[in-house]
């Protein structure tokens, strides 16, 4: 069974606007055929395969957009290799929108304008409980994205997170203490905190 790209495009448009899980929108494609309940369990069910196929969909469109379609990476040392992820523009980076002499003849009264300055949100309610999983349901852009790769993660929650014991005294923080601990058990993503460039809020 095929997949036009016009088909997959739609499906991002409306999932991106009006949350429609793959489910609703096959659904909705199989009822426009024929929207009686005794035919429409004679209409192919591609719901399986359409699963995999916006998967490689949105994979092959991220190496696209971010320019690793083209061999971007030559042209920006200083990013990190096979990203996917589209940089920011307004972030300063040295040799793309800064000249590289920049940083060190800078005035101390503009330093602002080449600081890197983020702000941290977490948002513990986005919990992913372990399960069993389809061993062949592997990332396509492993590392690639937003999300590291697991060893390279798990390894810093050991050597850093894990050994970590100074606690913060600043009550804007306090969210992480009064998290009660037994609500993650079982647990294998605990939450999420999303990194963002301050500058752009102002």
């Amino acid at each position: 069974m095929g997949f036009t790209f016009a088909l997959m495009e739609d499906f991002h448009l409306q999932t991106l606007t009006s949350k429609k899980s793959p489910y609703d929108y096959i659904e909705a494609i199989r009822r426009k055929t024929t929207n009686a309940v005794p035919d429409l369990r004679k209409v192919p069910n591609p719901y399986e395969q359409f699963l995999r196929v916006q998967r490689v969909f949105r994979a092959v469109t991220g190496i696209k957009r971010s320019g690793q379609l083209f061999g971007i990476d030559r042209f920006f040392p200083n990013r990190p290799p096979g990203s996917v992820v589209v940089a920011c523009f307004a972030c300063p980076e040295p040799g793309f929108n800064v000249p590289d002499r920049y940083w060190i003849e800078i005035d101390d009264d503009f330093i602002h304008l080449v600081q890197l300055i983020l702000m941290l949100d977490g948002h513990f309610g986005l919990q992913r409980f372990a399960k069993v999983d389809d061993p062949d349901d592997i990332s396509l852009l492993a590392g690639k994205g937003h999300f590291p790769l697991d060893e390279i993660y798990n390894k810093y929650v050991r050597n850093v997170v894990a050994t970590e014991e100074e606690k913060s005294t600043c009550s804007n923080f306090n969210a992480v203490e009064m998290q009660n601990k037994i609500k993650f058990r079982g647990c294998v993503i605990s939450g999420v905190i999303a990194v963002e460039r301050t500058i752009h809020k102002r």
